[in-house]
């Protein structure tokens, strides 16, 4: 099992990385393994009940058996886990990076980042103006039009070849520690909450059941189909949102003719901004956009939890909109906030709130070690306590290499702690709301921003850590920690070998890792950096230094009174609301209120509302039976979305059309 679930999760990773260069198409831009939920689907449909019917009529032993439960889950744990590696997770971020600041036709007088790159700790990046220019530009021009595989392997290998690896293993080897102890951190972390979000406080994990659902029924005969696929719900799901999709699929390609139109799934925050201008509501900027799987994922989990998510959203916009009516502003925009540095008033409660619940949750899953231990032998409790030491080691690699990095130990510790806290909550945010799209508002360099950190750090030093911290926590949309955990609680829940399935996530993840680095650099010289995805290896770099040298050149002296006290009501509301949920249940859930951080909601939140509504509806109107049916419904659109993604992709790289709004990956109608 471990060998095909490696050969998977690299399949995966070179399609992706091909994919997003070569065709311009993302297909990893979220939390959900598309193509790994789909393969999982057609196994337990198509594969097992085919491999259950060769075994009865072939000789035994010629034919293999169906898959079991155990072993599914370890198949789709390791492409869930691996799916965004060679994008936003790692490869593609780390690639450009390493070329991108001492890249002469960037790192320009005018564009003043010398002052930023000062402390900049060489080793980590290619500095030779040449090799800089060839790798931009790439090794010449590749194969003739229609010529055969064969010219074609040559002239790959050729490139291979020419490639100076020596000036890359340099960097990727210093690179290399940090992602390794990162990647060690978010491991501990998974072992360290599960026990107790799993089993004490019992965390619906919706990520985690999605797959779990339409796994073989626990019981049965290997390779019978799962009982959910024999329900009308699950295909009056399925068909619906895959017609939909199909139908705007096909107009997209032009294969419609007669001017037909796709159908509008809503509308972006300009649409919205259209019709409500020149109203009270006007500058709310929000989108109002009908998102299956978003839908579908709010219908499973507890209604209190929607109701939080999308009641929070509408709090922070509601906030926004006093401050507009009040004068200091004409519209969001007004109030700028990203994930580099900047955070508003809105922003600033929801980094309070997930660093408060964050340090509160990671200290209740510590104490809980020591019931864990309680009673145990000197074996067992080294065996419990290993997800703790390897918690202390990977804090401890990160800061001794960020203290080589020319952070002094102290700060080094305290920017690790923040990177801990930060993971946590996101964690806890997916674990228990089924988010599965994230960005984040908050981080160190916003901390850094607010409290005007710049009179004890000085912004020399701080700014070249900057590009450190932007590999894993800019943009965190494919982070691993949470894909791990959900990958965790699936074993836990199917169970089977614990040393295969951990064998096969580890050698999956180093796979994944090697071939996505060398695939992305082969890529690049291939076609040359300037010719792959323009937002990896131009924007995103671009933005990241110039974010470096507005740190250095820009920092405030003091801390920002405004932002530092809405924070600090964010720490206070976040420990009130979970102080009076003890006694008064309808209190709304903090989880909703720590993802102001999380910019991507403008595009969730009404699917939240949707989803709190119909479920609110079913339960009172129909009960526990009418729950399940629509329970049923609900996760046939959702696996009819990802099947219809998976499908259009696939047209739209093979015929290489545009398909814009088939993904999941979606900002607009």
């Amino acid at each position: 099992m471990p060998p095909l679930a490696v050969l998977l999760s690299v399949f995966q990773s070179i399609l992706w990385i091909w994919a997003n260069d070569v065709r311009h198409a993302t297909l990893a831009g979220t939390l959900i393994p598309v193509l790994g939920f789909v393969l999982l689907v057609l196994a337990v449909l198509v594969l097992n009940p085919a491999l259950r019917q060769a075994t009865r009529v072939m000789p035994r032993g010629l034919c293999p058996r169906p898959l079991g439960r155990a072993e599914l889950v370890t198949l789709f744990a390791a492409m869930l886990v691996t799916a965004g590696i060679s994008t936003f997770g790692l490869a593609e971020q780390l690639v450009p990076q390493i070329a991108a600041p001492f890249d002469p036709n960037w790192n320009t007088p005018q564009r003043g980042w010398e002052k930023a790159l000062a402390g900049v700790n060489k080793n980590l990046y290619i500095t030779d103006p040449e090799a800089i220019r060839q790798y931009r530009e790439g090794l010449g021009p590749g194969p003739p039009p229609g010529a055969g595989w064969l010219v074609s392997l040559r002239h790959y290998a050729q490139v291979v070849g020419a490639i100076p690896w020596s000036i890359w293993l340099r960097p990727l080897g210093y690179w290399s520690i940090f992602v390794a102890a990162a990647y060690g951190l978010f491991y501990s972390l998974t072992h360290i909450t599960l026990p107790l979000w799993s089993r004490r406080e019992q965390l619906i994990f919706p990520l985690a059941k999605l797959p779990e659902s339409v796994l073989p029924d626990a019981g049965r005969a290997l390779g019978a189909v799962p009982r959910i696929f024999g329900g009308v719900g699950f295909w009056i799901g399925f068909g619906a949102v895959f017609c939909v999709l199909t139908w705007n699929g096909t107009v997209h390609s032009k294969w419609l003719s007669g001017g037909l139109q796709p159908i509008t799934l809503g509308m972006h925050t300009g649409g919205v901004a259209q019709v409500l201008q020149g109203s009270s509501l006007g500058g709310l900027g929000v989108a109002m956009l009908i998102l299956f799987t978003a839908t579908s994922l709010a219908f499973l989990i507890p209604a209190e939890m929607s109701f939080s998510v999308w009641f929070y959203y509408l709090y922070g916009r509601g906030v926004v909109l006093a401050a507009i009516w009040m004068g200091y502003g004409g519209s969001v925009a007004d109030f700028p906030s990203d994930y580099y540095w900047n955070t508003n008033f809105t922003s600033a409660q929801g980094s309070g709130a997930i660093f408060t619940f964050s340090a509160i949750s990671l200290a209740r899953c510590l104490l809980d070690f020591r019931r864990l231990a309680a009673g145990r032998t000197l074996g067992q409790k080294a065996l419990i306590a290993a997800p703790i030491a390897g918690l202390v080691v990977s804090m401890a690699v990160l800061t001794a290499w960020l203290k080589w990095n020319n952070l002094g130990w102290g700060w080094a510790l305290i920017f690790v702690l923040v990177m801990t806290l930060l993971t946590v909550g996101l964690m806890r945010m997916v674990a228990e709301s089924g988010i599965y799209w994230i960005q984040t508002h908050t981080g160190f360099f916003h901390l850094y921003k607010m409290f005007g950190l710049s009179q004890v750090l000085a912004p020399a030093i701080a700014a070249p850590i900057f590009t450190i911290y932007a590999l894993l926590f800019l943009d965190v949309k494919c982070l691993l920690a949470p894909n791990l955990l959900n990958a965790a609680k699936l074993r836990e829940s199917v169970g089977g070998s614990r040393t295969t399935f951990h064998l096969t996530i580890v050698t999956s993840v180093i796979a994944s890792v090697v071939v996505s680095i060398f695939f992305a650099i082969f890529l690049a010289y291939l076609r040359g950096a300037d010719q792959m995805h323009n937002w990896f290896y131009s924007i995103c770099q671009t933005r990241v230094l110039d974010t470096a040298r507005n740190i250095a050149e820009q920092a405030p002296e003091g801390a920002n009174p405004v932002n530092t006290g809405w924070f600090g009501f964010g720490c206070v509301w976040v420990v009130v609301t979970m102080l009076l949920r003890r006694q008064f249940f309808w209190v709304p859930h903090p989880l909703g209120y720590i993802m102001l951080i999380n910019p991507l909601m403008d595009q969730l939140w009404l699917s939240f509302f949707i989803a709190w509504m119909l479920k609110r509806v079913v339960v009172k109107y129909g009960g526990k039976a009418t729950f399940e049916k629509a329970r049923g419904v609900a996760v046939g659109a959702i696996t009819g979305e990802l099947t219809a993604i998976v499908v259009w992709i696939t047209i739209a790289l093979l015929a290489d059309i545009a398909m814009p709004y088939i993904t999941i990956d979606r900002y607009g109608p």
